[in-house]
């Protein structure tokens, strides 16, 4: 399980919801007042914590996961955060077509 996300975000815990429920609410998160903010969504996923974290100061998204197994991942897409957010609403991945495929690493204890 991840026990936090990195500091300096502001977390909306909402359980066992898809992932385009997740990318909606982010939205409405960075809409809800003007300028750079770093929040984020907490959710389950086919058994899994996951955060969206949007920092629309840096314009990436960044997915933490871990598995039932223990192990942890990162995935960052950098670049046309709100375009990524849009397309994730509707499809549940915010790898959308034409942007920049996403960087992954494992997260070790």
């Amino acid at each position: 399980m991840i026990e936090a996300p990195p500091p300096g975000f502001t977390i909306t815990e909402r359980g066992a919801i898809p992932p385009g429920e997740a990318a909606r609410q982010l939205t409405a998160l960075l809409a809800a007042k003007p300028g750079p903010q770093r929040v984020g969504v907490r959710f389950e996923r086919a058994g899994a914590s996951v955060y969206w974290l949007a920092d629309s100061g840096a314009d990436a998204l960044e997915e933490r996961a871990a598995g039932a197994s223990g192990t942890r991942m990162q995935t960052v897409w950098r670049g046309h955060l709100s375009d990524r957010l849009l397309w994730a609403q509707t499809h549940g991945d915010p790898a959308a077509p034409g942007l920049a495929p996403p960087e992954r690493h494992n997260l070790y204890h």
